[in-house]
């Protein structure tokens, strides 16, 4: 069967919030700055609000990849 190994649970967001916020943080480069302040500074808001999800994704992956996947009940 394609799905004899369970992923760990919670390694799939993981994985979804470091994509999403790192592809919304490489995306800000690109996009013109909303308000004025932000000419001023390096990286815009947008940037600033990306990084703690990245970090989240990231902790939560390598903290479910270290533990083993429930057995899946049923299966044989």
């Amino acid at each position: 069967m394609a799905f004899q190994h369970q992923k760990p649970n919670g390694l799939i967001l993981g994985v979804f919030l470091v994509v999403f916020f790192l592809a919304r943080f490489l995306i800000e480069f690109f996009k013109e700055n909303q308000v004025g302040f932000e000419d001023a500074m390096t990286l815009n808001m947008g940037q600033i609000l990306s990084i703690p999800f990245i970090i989240v994704g990231l902790v939560i992956i390598f903290w479910r990849k270290g533990r083993r996947a429930a057995p899946v009940v049923g299966k044989s």
